[in-house]
């Protein structure tokens, strides 16, 4: 068994101690997170520049709540930077980190075809371009994926805007080849827009989800953000995933600023609800202040993961505060996972189980049957229960082994039609399901999935 987690050395509760850094000379001071008026708060003191105080998590309850499913990870076993001046001076991975590579951000370049007043990379007032060449890229690549004990499976080329490298479709490919079980692209959507070919050339070289900035339903959003009216391109854009063959998966990624579109989640919830033949996912993005900002200012934009949720709350019909759980709470499944990564009797090496990993591919639902994997036979009804047989896929069995067939009246692999050796080792999978859903095996219930997983 991989062991990836262990228990939490944080002490659970406020107030709580942690480090942190000067805004203005960036020194590393002391910083405290407490109570105050229901909200879970930061401040800290510098020597030279004095205190500094902002609001941590809008809602002290959901914090302290978030707390009991903490865990630490147990890092990487052959890090790329030596601890010369602490955290965060040699962030690299270094041996002092405590998790490894969920899912990695690779820039492909730090051009931009905008000019965004927000904008989380400061693309182009960098004063210098940052632009690996191919063989660098592919370089950071063989990086992560030789990573270990886990080896990265996620990636998200990112920028600038990544779709204006030179040799973007080289990267995708590279990525495939090496074995990136989830590829994805944080992007404006202004190029697949403009070209839908741009987009099916994306399929075809290996891409399997769009990281779509989309900021809402109003093109004065996009004014203020963006500079410019986008509304009609990102429509565009989603609808060139959808006109590809096969289809692309689609993340809409709103930046939350409170007084710019903070009143407009429930109506991004109901668009991505709308489309969500190719919208698998909304990735709500609390706007981040860095560099020097007048109190005022912080305090009016400022946009926490918990105003999300009242917001959301109050805005729909259909999601609660109490519907919100923190990542670490797929980490018994991960476990689980972990523990049946074993010597697979049909092959060489060890068994790829896989989580929402692929181009549209869920495990609708995983269940014991003497220490064995099967494929729930309801797992064909998906989409609230609309018949969606698609294709099913089986891991760990060779190509060229037929164990998933299709029984009379059955929506899944019959027990009696799989090979004994080989029904051990079955997760099913449907393309074109909601990618990033589980089928808990108690309840029936949908659950939202992080993202791929590959052990």
């Amino acid at each position: 068994m991989v062991q990836i987690v262990k228990p939490s050395t944080v002490k659970p509760g406020l107030p709580k101690k942690t480090g942190s850094l000067c805004p203005e000379c960036k020194a590393r001071i002391t910083a405290e997170i407490y109570e105050e008026n229901g909200k879970a708060m930061i401040r800290k003191t510098c020597p030279e520049h004095g205190e500094f105080k902002d609001v941590y998590w809008s809602d002290a309850e959901m914090y302290l709540e978030a707390e009991k499913w903490a865990v630490d990870g147990m890092g990487v076993t052959n890090p790329a930077v030596d601890v010369a001046n602490g955290c965060p001076f040699d962030c690299g991975l270094c041996e002092v980190h405590m998790s490894h590579t969920s899912l990695a951000n690779l820039d492909l370049t730090n051009r931009c075809n905008l000019r965004c007043p927000i904008c989380f990379a400061n693309a182009n007032d960098a004063g210098v371009v940052f632009e690996p060449t191919l063989e660098e890229v592919i370089q950071m690549l063989k990086v992560l994926r030789a990573e270990r004990p886990v080896p990265c499976t996620a990636l998200q080329f990112a920028g600038g805007e990544p779709t204006i490298y030179p040799q973007f479709f080289e990267a995708i490919s590279a990525a495939r080849d090496l074995g990136f079980a989830q590829i994805q692209v944080a992007t404006n959507g202004i190029r697949m827009a403009n070209d839908p070919e741009f987009t099916q050339k994306m399929v075809d070289a290996g891409m399997h989800t769009v990281y779509l900035q989309f900021d809402g339903l109003r093109e004065e959003n996009y004014i203020q953000a963006r500079g410019k009216p986008l509304l009609d391109v990102k429509k565009k854009a989603i609808q060139s995933c959808r006109d590809c063959s096969p289809n692309l998966s689609v993340c809409l990624v709103p930046t939350m600023v409170n007084g710019l579109n903070d009143d407009q989640l429930g109506e991004i919830m109901r668009f991505a609800i709308e489309n969500r033949d190719v919208v698998r996912a909304v990735n709500f993005q609390p706007v981040s202040f860095s560099g020097r900002i007048e109190n005022e200012e912080r305090e009016a934009g400022r946009f926490t993961l918990t105003d999300m949720v009242h917001r959301l709350a109050e805005q729909t019909d259909f999601v609660k505060k109490e519907d919100w759980y923190p990542v670490p709470v797929v980490t018994p499944i991960s476990e689980f996972l972990s523990a049946l990564h074993r010597p697979c009797p049909l092959r060489s090496g060890h068994i790829p189980f896989h989580i929402a990993g692929g181009r549209g591919y869920t495990p609708h639902q995983v269940r014991g049957c003497g220490g064995a994997i099967q494929g729930h036979p309801g797992a064909g009804k998906v989409r609230g229960g609309q018949e969606d047989p698609g294709r099913h896929q089986a891991q760990g069995i060779q190509p060229d082994t037929q164990v998933l067939q299709e029984g009379p009246g059955t929506k899944g692999p019959q027990r009696d039609q799989v090979p004994e050796a080989a029904g051990r080792h079955i997760l099913q999978h449907s393309e074109g399901s909601n990618c990033g859903d589980y089928m808990g095996p108690h309840d029936g219930r949908r659950h939202a999935f992080p993202g791929p997983l590959q052990l």
